[in-house]
């Protein structure tokens, strides 16, 4: 792969994708995708979106240790 396309979020839209191109942007200006699918031809600037972190495994506190009262002094 040289760079792949995913919309963000996962969303579901491009199930039906027949065909898409890439329009280099020039300088300041994102590249620009256009795509087909069964319903439509649409295009749209390109954005890095950055994908969710996964979620960090934490320990858990372990319990504390079972402990006898002591005697007090009367």
């Amino acid at each position: 792969y040289i760079e792949q396309y995913r919309l963000a979020g996962g969303d579901p839209a491009w199930r039906d994708l027949r065909g898409m191109y890439v329009v280099p942007g020039a300088d300041d200006v994102p590249d620009t995708i256009v795509w087909i699918d069964r319903t439509r031809l649409a295009s749209s600037l390109l954005e890095a979106v950055p994908d969710r972190p996964a979620a960090t495994p934490r320990p858990s506190p372990s319990p504390s240790p079972e402990t006898s009262p002591s005697p007090s002094a009367p």
